[in-house]
């Protein structure tokens, strides 16, 4: 239970500061520019606030309405939460998503990580 209201509580938090805080652009980046997320995730200091593009498996999709939240795990082993304005895409797809890295939280260990897409996320395969 405690999980859960750390989990909303995040998420309305990135929710609030994605459509307050922050301008929305459209990018255009090159799969060239795909970086892992075990690299994001060990730089956090180097990457908060600037947009990456990342690839990987969908998985752990919620929809509450106000926010959408899904989990990206790619081939470096790590994953990360995405927020989107969008549909999630279906679990156990493969995609790649555009947008801006935000360090939610840190407390101690635990962190939270986040992309916010800037744009829909390319569907490169779905796995059925």
């Amino acid at each position: 239970m405690k999980k859960l209201i750390i989990l909303l509580l995040a998420i309305g938090a990135v929710w609030y500061l994605y459509h307050y805080s922050f301008e929305k652009k459209e990018l255009a980046v090159s799969s060239a520019n795909t970086v892992e997320i075990k690299n994001l995730i060990t730089n956090a200091y180097d990457y908060d606030g600037k947009t990456v593009q990342v690839l990987g498996i969908v998985s752990d999709s919620y929809n509450l309405g106000f926010v959408k939240f899904y989990h990206l795990k790619d081939k470096s082993g790590e994953s990360i939460w995405i927020n989107t304005d969008y549909i999630c895409p279906p679990d156990g797809s493969r995609v790649k998503v555009t947008g801006r890295f935000k360090q939610l939280f840190k407390i101690g260990d635990k962190e939270m990580p986040v992309i916010i897409e800037s744009g829909k996320a390319k569907i490169i395969k779905v796995n059925t």
